[in-house]
């Protein structure tokens, strides 16, 4: 019997890091040996070139492919054996069509976005109708009961999960860390790695980080974050992953960097241009902050609708920020504020199953046909 092939389509460090583990886990907890789960990389301007690498350490899939592998693989003709399912997870609409032409399969989407609008013939399930398909490596790592117990509770600086913004954030947060230590000599200050960045390629950031003696979180860092005090971080997926641990946060988005934002859509096109790129990116930033009281960065925000995550956004000086951290490390009323209005956002379900379910339904299958 051939088996049920699984064609995962995804980008970035968000979704092939939160969204890509947790699908494939529950596709492979849902149909055993049944199923063959392979994993399409399609190109994306917020890529961090190392998703293949952090993809392959995956155990549920059976193959990964980089972006410019799944290109090669759409222009090609394409062996299709027995029934298959393209689930698109986060990549352009573009790439799940021309799958769905090479190969016939039906097309399953999960999309935080409502607005956005898809085929008829897909099957689309909204994050705000079937869940947060992200809580599902906290919901596991909470039934575990599996964490880090460092001798005290760290503030974690989350260095961010692209090449170009981890080597600008990197020596701010240290900079950042050294004048905190003047203030709070004992301050148990840690900078987070992400796995989507290459650190043996960055000898300097190593050496600066060395120099201040500054301890990583390399691995297992939802486990070292549940036992955190604080996040200071920037926008991003890391900012749900605290709220649905519980760890109050600070997110920082400093523009002196803004050359290294990506924007999305027309903004993203422009801000790539060659020479004046840099220019435009600037321009953007620059017409925003005054009406940055308008915008909500954080997503802890956006799903409470208040602003509990304090955003502090512009020329944020690193004596600034290290004055800020120091007092807010000293209130207890920031740290029951946002511990208790993240209370009920603890995640208690697996989305990812309930996809499976819906996958189930899809292919006609019933849970008895399925051979584990």
């Amino acid at each position: 019997m051939a088996k049920t092939h699984f064609l995962l389509m995804s980008t970035s460090p968000g979704e092939v890091g939160a969204w890509v583990p947790n699908v494939a886990k529950a596709i492979r907890e849902g149909f055993g040996n049944d199923a063959k789960i392979t994993l399409f990389l399609t190109p994306c301007q917020f890529g961090s070139g190392n998703e293949k690498h952090v993809a392959q350490g995956y155990s549920e899939l059976d193959a990964v492919f980089a972006p410019a592998e799944t290109l090669r693989s759409l222009s090609q003709s394409m062996q299709v054996e027995g029934s298959g399912l393209i689930v698109g997870l986060g990549c352009d609409l573009i790439y799940l069509s021309l799958m769905k032409r090479k190969t016939g399969y039906p097309v399953v989407v999960y999309s935080e976005s409502p607005e956005l609008r898809f085929p008829k013939s897909y099957t689309v399930l909204y994050k705000q109708q079937i869940g947060d398909l992200m809580q599902d490596s906290i919901v596991r790592l909470l039934q575990s009961g599996v964490s880090e117990s460092p001798a005290e509770a760290p503030m974690i600086f989350n260095a961010g999960s692209r090449p170009a913004q981890f080597a600008q954030l990197v020596p701010y947060w240290v900079e950042t860390i050294s004048k905190l230590r003047s203030v709070i000599p004992d301050i148990p200050a840690a900078i987070s790695i992400s796995p989507f960045i290459n650190f043996e390629s960055y000898p300097e950031i190593q050496q600066l980080i060395h120099n201040q003696s500054i301890p990583i979180v390399r691995e297992h860092y939802l486990s070292t974050l549940k036992s955190a005090r604080l996040l200071v971080t920037i926008p991003g997926t890391n900012t749900a992953e605290a709220m649905y641990l519980g760890v109050p946060m600070v997110m920082v988005l400093p523009t002196y960097f803004s050359h290294v934002f990506q924007f999305p859509g027309l903004l993203g096109l422009l801000g790539e241009i060659p020479l004046l790129g840099r220019a435009i990116k600037y321009l953007i930033v620059a017409a925003m902050l005054p009406f940055k009281e308008r915008f909500t960065f954080s997503l802890p925000n956006l799903l409470l609708k208040q602003k509990i995550v304090p955003e502090l956004t512009g020329k944020i000086s690193t004596d600034y920020l290290a004055a800020y951290l120091a007092e807010t490390w000293n209130n207890p009323l920031f740290f029951d504020q946002q511990i208790q209005a993240f209370k009920a956002q603890c995640p208690t379900q697996l989305i990812a199953s309930k996809m499976v379910n819906r996958f189930r339904e899809i292919l006609g299958l019933s849970e008895s046909e399925i051979q584990r």
